[in-house]
């Protein structure tokens, strides 16, 4: 369930969304929601809410207001944005949402209209298949909730990771800077995710640990702080080799800043939510 702006409430069962209002409160007092979970300490909380009380939740004034389909389940949180200028549509408050058959859309939260649809594959590309893992099936594109910067380039920025593959089988997974306004990429993107780290364990050589993209899942929501996008990486379904992978990179340049392997010298060290757990929830696990 996504807690959006005011008063609206998004769910979001596979392949639609549905989007209920409590009451018909003016979008200017509308709180954007910009990343997982409201903020970094990922609270969940809006602490600034000017709507929603347990007197007008209610059946009388609480209902679905429109369904909205869309081409692929949706794993990571749908984010809000308000008052964007969108060429063609006017000013709107923006209802972003990433699937796993790797697109992104920008909807009219008012209206459900649909302002603009991006795919995350390249020429020749689909997602990725689930790796034999029943975690996220049974393809895996955008699973990690985004995050918006309203302060970069002219209309603010969406940042995502998004997996793909091409018809030789190798995978990739790219990191996105999106125009909030349009869809187009940014400042040269997508940047493709590599990395290596000094150590001996799991796929390494020579004394190099390679990141290698088919093994690992970017589960947790992308984190925005002091100019920096950091991602955190996951196994599927332990399935190895697998270690525990932290990168940053520059949010104006989408260059890398920053790597980190948790276990360069060991196994199974990596960032995710075990099936059961709620996917909001952060964990890290290590086994040298």
């Amino acid at each position: 369930m996504f807690l959006g702006a005011g008063a609206r409430r998004l769910f979001r069962p596979a392949g639609i969304f549905t989007l209920l209002l409590a009451t018909h409160a003016s979008p200017a007092h509308a709180e954007d929601v910009l990343t997982h979970h409201n903020d970094i300490s990922r609270t969940g909380q809006n602490l600034n809410e000017p709507t929603l009380t347990l007197a007008n939740v209610n059946s009388a004034t609480f209902g679905r207001l429109f369904t909205i389909p869309v081409d692929g389940k949706v794993d990571a949180q749908p984010l809000y944005a308000g008052n964007i200028a969108v060429p063609g549509h006017g000013t709107r408050n923006l209802l972003i949402v990433a699937t796993e058959h790797g697109s992104v859309y920008a909807f009219d939260a008012d209206t459900g209209a649909q302002m603009w649809k991006i795919s995350t594959l390249l020429s020749g590309e689909t997602t990725s298949d689930d790796r034999g893992c029943g975690q996220v099936t049974p393809e895996i594109g955008v699973t990690a909730t985004p995050v918006i910067d309203r302060t970069r380039g002219a209309n603010g920025a969406i940042y995502l990771i998004a997996m793909s593959k091409n018809s030789s089988g190798n995978y990739f997974q790219r990191l996105h800077a999106l125009d909030l306004a349009t869809g187009t990429e940014l400042f040269g993107g997508p940047t493709t995710v590599q990395a290596t780290y000094p150590g001996s364990g799991d796929n390494s050589a020579n004394g190099i640990v390679t990141f290698d993209p088919g093994q690992y899942k970017e589960r947790p929501g992308l984190l925005l702080l002091n100019g920096q996008i950091y991602t955190a990486w996951g196994s599927h379904c332990d399935i190895e080799p697998y270690t525990g992978w932290v990168m940053a990179y520059d949010a104006g340049t989408l260059a890398q800043t920053a790597v980190l392997d948790l276990v360069p010298n060991g196994a199974e060290g990596g960032f995710g939510c075990p099936e059961r757990e709620s996917p909001l929830t952060l964990r890290a696990t290590f086994t040298s």
